[in-house]
């Protein structure tokens, strides 16, 4: 069985994303720059953020910090 942050890896590999509630986390192919980028959005009116990463540890991280928050 896996773990629900194994299964955001998985999605985020893939090229897929995760909402909960107003939060996103997703991934973004930026052609200009040639890489792939992790995006963390939320819309809360309890924490308003949108930040890029480049490690999808570090995406998902913040993932879970918002979440606590938006719960």
């Amino acid at each position: 069985m896996t773990s629900y942050r194994e299964s955001i890896k998985k999605k985020l590999a893939n090229g897929g994303y995760e909402e909960f509630k107003s939060l996103c986390i997703a991934t973004i192919y930026r052609n200009a720059v040639g890489k792939t980028c992790y995006q963390v959005h939320c819309d809360s009116y309890r924490c308003k953020f949108s930040e890029l990463y480049d490690e999808a540890e570090d995406a998902i991280d913040k993932f879970f910090e918002l979440r606590k928050r938006v719960r």
